[in-house]
């Protein structure tokens, strides 16, 4: 028996020695000094910070200090916010690796922020030929990470798996990444469920609206483990996590009471509304003016929406861009 504890032991220590050395690694990793010269520029970096924050609706204030982005989220009942910041630090290189760092852990929003601007990076990096594995070399030029392929972390089998001995089933990608950015999303998830992948998670950007040239379920990203950029052929673990970006429909909140659209003519009611992105707007008489003096023709009674059954619009409800609104406003008999 105290063999048995004594192996336990030892096998703790080993634990908390590789989780304590790999800590050390992390902040060595994340302190060397960066000077944007791989194919990226500081400006380039923040205007990817920029624009990534406007997919993401509730990201109100974004602000970028040399690699790291510091970004304020406004809770959802919009009383109060958080924040958040996610380093793009890799050794001194913008690879699209990043750390995050959050003050709701319940949240996803760090996470899912931090994949579309990396997603963002390797495009701009793809798109002049520099791909992850250049950076390889010089990210881990003293093996620190103890892997071969450098930045392919996934390629490497953790410290736990390697102490209990499981063996961990690799799967190669049939697809390259380009080839699934603009498919449908059922059939990407499909492709990742007959590959043998069983992690995946598919996260919905809201910006399909009005003039929106996507579609509705139409893929943006594919990011596999902590890699948004793959070829034909790359091996990833069985259980490493799939998240799968696409387009939603357009939500929009609307701002206003019932009240404050009361009385005010029903043509200006529709710009409004029009104004705020909604593309199904209609209108419907009241017939019930005689001399329309106390209601003017064209004033407006109320605008309800049509989810099923009609109800009156409310103040700061989400609404899907192509839901269908009727103006009801009072015209002569």
């Amino acid at each position: 028996m105290g063999e048995y504890y004594n192996v336990v032991y030892d096998n703790y220590k080993k634990e908390k020695n590789e989780y304590s050395r790999r800590e050390k690694v992390r902040k060595k990793r994340i302190e060397c000094p960066c000077s944007f010269k791989d194919g990226l520029t500081y400006d380039e970096f923040v205007n990817i910070a920029n624009y990534s924050a406007k997919i993401i609706k509730r990201i109100t204030q974004v602000s970028v200090h040399g690699t790291t982005i510091y970004c304020t989220v406004k809770s959802k009942t919009g009383l109060s916010t958080w924040e958040f910041n996610v380093d793009f630090n890799d050794w001194g290189h913008i690879t699209g690796t990043y750390w995050k760092w959050s003050e709701n852990f319940d949240s996803d929003i760090a996470r899912i922020y931090g994949h579309y601007v990396s997603g963002e990076i390797h495009s701009i990096l793809s798109a002049r030929g520099i791909f992850l594995n250049d950076f390889a070399n010089a990210v881990d030029l003293n093996k620190e990470l103890e892997t071969s392929t450098g930045l392919c972390s996934n390629y490497k089998e953790s410290f736990l798996n390697k102490l209990f001995g499981r063996k961990i089933e690799m799967i190669s990608v049939g697809y390259d990444c380009n080839e699934l950015i603009g498919e449908h999303l059922y059939p990407v998830i499909s492709f990742m469920k007959n590959k043998g992948f069983v992690n995946y998670k598919a996260i919905p950007i809201k910006d399909v609206g009005r003039d929106s040239d996507k579609y509705i379920y139409q893929v943006e990203q594919v990011v596999i483990g902590e890699r948004s950029t793959f070829k034909r052929g790359d091996k990833f673990a069985k259980n490493t996590m799939i998240y799968i970006m696409y387009h939603e429909k357009l939500e929009i909140k609307f701002l206003y009471s019932s009240k404050e659209f009361k009385r005010e003519n029903y043509l200006k009611v529709g710009d409004k509304l029009y104004d705020m992105g909604f593309s199904c707007i209609y209108e419907r008489k009241i017939k019930d003016l005689v001399i329309g003096l106390i209601k003017i023709d064209g004033s407006v009674e109320e605008v309800v929406a049509d989810i099923g059954t009609e109800e009156p619009m409310k103040k700061n409800k989400v609404y899907k861009y192509d839901t269908k609104i009727v103006i009801k406003y009072h015209t002569f008999k």
